[in-house]
């Protein structure tokens, strides 16, 4: 296990997505109005049906980074 992996693992927790190309942190704002349709159920049914937490953490962070990315360059979603 890479210490890119490790670090990944104990900052769970803090939700923020490494950038493991760079060993960098992503600090995305903590803003709840941000969301995808469908987002919470989607993690939801991965909790539901046994994945791992890893798994589901990791779908949470691309997610967010994908959410952000949507943001930062004013693109809609819904279109």
């Amino acid at each position: 296990m890479t210490n890119i992996s490790k670090k990944n693992k104990k900052n769970q927790g803090s939700k923020m997505p490494q950038d493991e190309s760079k060993g960098t942190e992503i600090h995305l704002p903590k803003e709840k109005n941000l969301s995808l349709p469908l987002q919470e159920e989607f993690l939801l049914d991965l909790k539901v049906n046994n994945y791992s937490l890893e798994t589901i953490y990791n779908y949470e962070r691309d997610l967010s980074v994908f959410e952000y990315f949507l943001k930062e360059n004013q693109i809609n979603f819904r279109k």
